[in-house]
């Protein structure tokens, strides 16, 4: 859907979540990147449900006895899933090679896989606290953490 305006310069396109207000102002690259946040929100929720549903499955199905072992695993399917969605979903218009950018998210994620089943450990496995709210604790950590680094080093958007 596209709407034009010429006195307010509006443009809706409901395909790409774009809203643009006036292209000439600084609004234009705030609302650019609050697209761009919406995309990665979009692919981190999905690749959480991911995680989940996999740590679910370890845990039910297969009876892993320490939770931080089965979100382990589980982490590394979230991982690929992530990984995947960024780079063609989220920032698809990264233009490093696709080799190189592959290796250093995967290192890095797995420094944050290490680093969400360490918190999920301390909570869960130490605490006793329903693994359900270390899930959700350490996910908002990697959350913040794993935005800026995608955005400003991995697929360098800034």
């Amino acid at each position: 859907m596209l709407l034009k305006n010429n006195l307010k310069d509006i443009i809706l396109n409901f395909k790409s979540f774009r809203l643009v207000i006036n292209t000439n102002s600084k609004n234009y690259k705030l609302l650019e990147i609050n697209r761009i946040l919406l995309k990665y929100i979009i692919n981190g929720l999905s690749a959480t449900l991911f995680h989940y549903i996999i740590l679910r499955l370890l845990l039910i199905n297969f009876y892993f006895e320490y939770y931080a072992t089965a979100d382990f695993i589980a982490a590394f399917f979230g991982i690929c899933f992530s990984y995947l969605g960024n780079k063609f979903f989220v920032f698809k218009h990264s233009s490093s090679n696709h080799f190189v950018q592959y290796f250093i998210f995967l290192i890095f994620y797995v420094l944050m896989m290490v680093i969400h089943s360490s918190i999920i450990f301390i909570i869960s496995d130490i605490y006793n606290v329903n693994f359900n709210i270390g899930f959700v604790i350490a996910t908002l950590f990697q959350f913040l953490f794993t935005y800026y680094v995608n955005k400003t080093i991995i697929f360098k958007l800034l």
